[in-house]
């Protein structure tokens, strides 16, 4: 059995001889948020492509989800270049059992954003595999 004696704060206060500025103040922890009450956000993908294809991604019926290690492979970029695009909402995402999924669409449509993400798309992507993209 275990026994454990509880101290209120007004105890420990009597029970040292110290003067009262001299006791260390008590840290609490704040609650930590869930990430479930949050609202998934939802970023329209029909927006153009800058110097793509001059055209549109529609909705798919049917989107492919991929996790952000898979999405960081296929785009050939690194795994917190997708987290920052996530945090500042710039891709379609979903959370599922704690787990980020990304929309593919979106995540295209994120890289032709900035020129510097595009090369690295096209050199060490799935880009360096399509030939029409070149």
């Amino acid at each position: 059995m275990d026994l454990t004696i509880k101290m209120s704060e007004k105890n420990i206060l009597h029970s040292t001889n110290l003067p009262n500025k001299e006791i260390p103040q008590i840290k609490t922890k704040k609650p930590r948020r869930s990430r479930e009450a949050e609202p998934t956000p939802f970023i329209s993908t029909q927006t153009s492509l800058s110097g793509a294809s001059k055209g549109t991604f529609k909705d798919a019926s049917n989107p492919l989800w991929l996790s952000i290690s898979e999405a960081a492979k296929i785009s050939g970029v690194q795994t917190k270049t997708i987290r920052r695009a996530i945090q500042s909402n710039a891709v379609k995402y979903k959370v599922t059992k704690n787990r980020y999924l990304v929309d593919f669409a979106s995540m295209i449509i994120y890289l032709y954003s900035k020129k510097k993400l595009r090369n690295k798309l096209k050199n060490f992507g799935i880009g360096q595999y399509i030939n029409e993209w070149k």
